[in-house]
């Protein structure tokens, strides 16, 4: 029976992580639906004004910036650039034993190469990240971006890959050492200059007066991810409710499961002392 007040204790600790969460989801929701929607951007000023303190809103608008990266091999306009090398090569097996060549042809099996001496490996080195002061911006005007780096939204970043020979020495080098080169690429991923964005941000001017949005911590990560458009903000905030309530009622049902084991516990020594009673009462008479 003492597995029993173990059980209850964990079903305790689950309804209490699970009202937390319920807590927590209902925050949010509350958080989202203060967010005021700015169509244009150039509401965004009026709806500031000269107030020194922020407003949560939702922006929209294409990414600009006046020190664009060019990039080398594209030729794209970016704010962000990650410019990454993927070297494939072939390595020796050394056959050492029966064993050791078991474990080779496997290997080569599972690779399934046409030779049985080479096995087939990668490797990823990033070769430089570049990132400016950016915008974002419409027909009626423009407004500065802080703290929102553009890892945060990767379904907007687009990838452009190139094959490249490997340099002629290097190339030599590994030879001598018993490795082939299969493919040599880089790519670069990049956040494009009119790429269309929408996000939750906190408003204000800065020191100088300057019109600024910046990430707030108030929203978690995702909804950063998940906010496409104006529309999406009601969706957001029901998707929440229902999902703070479903915590609330598994909350309560592992409180009410906990507390039911907890009562049998209890009935159960109840009873036993009860028998041990009568036990040495009968043994007295």
């Amino acid at each position: 029976m003492e597995g029993m007040l173990i059980a209850a204790g964990c079903c305790f600790g689950i309804s209490a992580i699970m009202y937390i969460v319920s807590c927590n989801e209902e925050c949010e929701a509350e958080i989202l639906s203060s967010v005021t929607p700015v169509r244009k951007l150039k509401e965004l000023g009026e709806l500031i004004g000269n107030k020194t303190s922020s407003l949560l809103v939702a922006v929209s608008g294409k990414v600009g910036s006046t020190t664009a990266i060019v990039c080398k091999r594209s030729g794209v306009l970016a704010v962000s650039l990650t410019e990454e090398a993927e070297l494939v090569f072939r390595t020796k097996i050394e056959e050492a034993g029966d064993e050791k060549k078991e474990n080779s042809q496997e290997i080569l099996r599972n690779h399934s190469f046409s030779t049985c001496e080479w096995k087939q490996e990668s490797e990823k080195i990033t070769i430089s990240r570049k990132t400016v002061p950016w915008f974002l911006e419409d027909d009626t005007g423009q407004v500065n971006v802080v703290g929102f780096h553009p890892s945060y939204r990767r379904g907007d970043l687009e990838t452009y890959v190139f094959d490249e020979p490997v340099n002629e020495l290097f190339q030599r080098v590994l030879h001598l050492k018993g490795v082939k080169i299969v493919r040599h690429t880089v790519s670069e991923e990049v956040f494009k200059i009119g790429t269309p964005l929408s996000f939750f941000a906190k408003a204000f001017r800065d020191t100088d007066g300057t019109l600024t949005i910046q990430r707030t911590n108030q929203l978690s990560l995702e909804y950063f991810q998940h906010f496409r458009d104006d529309k999406s903000i009601d969706k957001l905030v029901s998707s929440l409710r229902s999902a703070s309530k479903e915590s609330f009622n598994v909350s309560v049902f592992f409180q009410t499961v906990g507390a039911v084991l907890c009562a049998i516990y209890v009935v159960h020594r109840i009873y036993i002392q009860l028998g041990e009673k009568r036990q040495f009462y009968l043994k007295d008479c």
